[in-house]
């Protein structure tokens, strides 16, 4: 009997695959905390490179793996590529090819760093009793519209999710017939996040998940005293509860109203590390900065500079934004 050449190269192939097993794929991996300039960064993982050591402090030896072999991620990059997902909410492969990684080792990296990060959600997620305290949020949110002893504000948010699937899936399905979690939240005046409920279906209402909450026992209990939350409509009205009149007639509950939405309308541990440290709204991309502020940021090293192109790969970047932009598009790259 005789065999094609071709059959035999396939057999031995397939030999050599199950001798040998998969090839090992060495990924290669860019140390992005210290590559980038402060703009980049904070424009890809959305907090500057102090609140990111701030919190490998926190979790570095819960990251660390025991023996530094097999081209093991570092800390670092195991923070950093779960703040790339966090910051971008992308696809797992995406991110697997961004931070250099197979997408099934960023799948347990995210889960550890975000288990890491949960831990130490007490230190930074709480709703302080201390008078002092209390006073101070009363008077940042007495500032705002002068509504007066208020130490919150209550609101629900849907964190949507896939489907988990069994025979309760569907109640996971909510209102506008996505799947979700619904989180409850309370926050200060500066968004900073005080109590967190994140247990519930989408299909639970606001008010149901404050009345089943340790925060609601509290203040049935009367521990905060002289303290008032404000939430929306749908909330039920309580002497510590307080929500908008629904049809405001006199003078005087219109400017009720008023105070009421200007005062709560004013996010877990990462947002609080971030407002702690002090961070601002992420900066402008640079083709919104003036002139002069992005020749000072460029002098300053926060942005590399870029050669100036010839008048060939002018005419050539020309013809490409044509065919993918348009006319108008072309004569603001090669005139601004």
């Amino acid at each position: 009997m005789e065999f094609d050449g071709n059959e035999e190269l396939e057999d031995l192939a397939v030999l050599n695959f199950l001798n040998r097993g998969i090839p090992r794929t060495v990924y290669q991996r860019q140390n992005f905390f210290d590559v980038m300039d402060d703009i980049s960064f904070r424009k890809r993982f959305r907090l500057s490179r102090q609140s990111v050591l701030q919190i490998l402090m926190m979790i570095d030896e819960e990251l660390e793996f025991p023996y530094d072999i097999n081209n093991a991620v570092s800390p670092m990059n195991q923070l950093l590529l779960c703040l790339r997902y966090y910051s971008t909410g992308g696809h797992l492969q995406a991110i697997a090819d961004f931070s250099g990684t197979h997408v099934s080792t960023a799948c347990r990296i995210m889960k550890r760093v975000t288990e890491a990060v949960a831990r130490h959600s007490s230190e930074f997620i709480k709703f302080e009793t201390d008078q002092h305290f209390m006073k101070k949020r009363q008077q940042d949110f007495f500032e705002i519209a002068s509504f007066p002893r208020v130490s919150g504000a209550i609101d629900c948010t849907h964190i949507k999710i896939q489907s988990p699937g069994g025979n309760d899936a569907e109640i996971f399905r909510n209102r506008k017939g996505y799947f979700s979690i619904n989180v409850q939240m309370v926050c200060d005046r500066n968004l900073k996040i005080l109590n967190v409920v994140s247990r519930w279906p989408g299909s639970a209402h606001d008010a149901t998940i404050f009345t089943h909450s340790r925060l609601c026992r509290e203040f049935e209990s009367n521990m905060f005293q002289n303290c008032l939350l404000l939430g929306d409509s749908g909330y039920g009205i309580k002497n510590y509860l307080f929500t908008p009149l629904l049809n405001p007639i006199t003078e005087a509950k219109q400017l009720y109203n008023e105070s009421h939405i200007r005062t709560r309308n004013p996010q877990p541990v990462l947002h609080n590390i971030a407002i702690n440290m002090g961070e601002e709204q992420p900066p402008p991309l640079p083709e919104e900065l003036e002139e002069h502020i992005l020749e000072q940021l460029i002098n300053e090293k926060q942005i590399p500079r870029v050669p100036a192109m010839s008048s060939y790969v002018q005419a050539i970047f020309a013809v490409v934004l044509f065919n993918t932009l348009g006319l108008r598009l072309v004569f603001q790259s090669l005139f601004l």
